[in-house]
């Protein structure tokens, strides 16, 4: 009975978390989509001009709205996995209160810690795939994250601007289209190693990355050394640097689409407070769904709070409360004014008590 008491249990909250983050997302997508709309317009236009002078194929507004919100999505669902895996429980909760299961669970010898098992089975699964998608699928997608978002901001193309890489390569770039991934009016200066004075200049219309490598087309060569004149081929100008368009398009970093190692070597090379509360709370925030689970379900079990509506209700204010410390201290820590562990730490401390003392008692 009790393998089948916790197959029932995951597949109904299963069913039940998909059903909520398909109607959170479609709610999000409609809403922004309704307020952005203009937005999108604007670019199409802006951006289907300059193809056109260009000679380049016009772009489509249904596939340029779709990447925009395929590429949202991981980071929407990452928003809002915890209250969803909230919601799935009181939902499973109430279809299994409906139904009497639950009050016949609670007759028979079955105690509250066996009950709420198969809940937090689901959490630990929920946060592990939350973790994942924190480490591995956000940053493979970091560049069109922060384009299409760029895009939803309103702030739709940089133009006339220089940057320098590690190698000492100047470049001066006229325009950067965060939706076709490309840059435009390039032109890269190359130094001597002895003396700061340029050795070779490239210049192009076109400049795309394959593979972490910068390739430029539609341009020429010209090499200071001989005097000499190229024209770029067909294959184009391969520059290998560690500028990308990530860097272009965010001087300031956006810290949640970073990987663990790379948090790390921010707070090691810039000793950046921001970067280890984002470290931290990698951690904190996986188990912050176990703990929230766990006391949704001790809550809601708790013989103390008959009515049922008022137990979702404490659970709503509770879950309410957390994200608001939670918030205010990560605020505070990024801003110095808290120590990044405590206040990474502080809320998952508070939360775990309340949890833990609640199961005790519902027992």
């Amino acid at each position: 009975m009790t393998k089948i008491l916790d197959r029932y249990v995951i597949f109904s909250m299963l069913l039940s978390f998909f059903i909520c983050m398909s109607t959170i997302m479609c709610f999000f997508i409609v809403v922004d989509l309704f307020d952005n709309f203009g937005r999108f317009t604007t670019y199409i236009e802006k951006v289907n001009g300059a193809a056109k002078e260009m000679g380049n194929p016009q772009q489509s507004l249904f596939w340029v709205m779709l990447t925009h919100y395929l590429y949202l999505s991981p980071m929407i669902l990452y928003n809002f996995t915890p209250i969803i895996t909230v919601i799935a429980t009181v939902f499973t909760l109430l279809r299994m209160v409906r139904s009497k299961e639950l009050i016949i669970l609670q007759t028979t010898s079955i105690s509250n810690y066996r009950i709420a098992r198969p809940f937090v089975i689901f959490s630990i699964l929920i946060a592990t795939f939350l973790a994942c998608t924190q480490e591995y699928i956000l940053p493979s997608i970091a560049d069109e994250i922060i384009s299409t978002n760029k895009i939803r901001k309103g702030r739709r193309i940089r133009a006339s601007f220089q940057y320098k890489d590690l190698e000492g390569k100047v470049f001066y770039i006229g325009i950067v289209n965060p939706m076709t991934q490309s840059i435009h009016d390039i032109r890269v200066t190359l130094f001597q190693q002895e003396k700061y004075v340029a050795s070779k200049v490239i210049e192009a219309k076109l400049g795309k990355w394959v593979d972490n490598i910068l390739i430029l087309k539609h341009g020429k060569v010209i090499n200071y050394k001989d005097n000499s004149e190229s024209t770029i081929g067909q294959q184009g100008y391969k520059i290998n640097t560690n500028l990308t368009l990530y860097k272009l398009l965010t001087p300031d970093r956006n810290l949640d689409v970073l990987h663990y190692a790379q948090l790390k070597d921010l707070y090691t090379s810039h000793k950046n407070p921001g970067a280890l509360v984002t470290m931290y709370s990698r951690w904190t925030t996986p188990i912050s769904i176990i703990f929230l689970v766990l006391l949704t379900v001790s809550l809601i079990l708790h013989s103390g709070i008959e009515n049922f509506l008022k137990k979702i209700m404490i659970c709503m204010l509770f879950t309410l409360i957390f994200y608001c410390i939670n918030l205010l201290c990560l605020s505070l820590g990024k801003k110095e004014l808290l120590t990044p562990l405590f206040s990474a730490c502080f809320p998952l401390a508070l939360l775990g008590s309340a949890a833990i003392s609640t199961i005790i008692t519902a027992n």
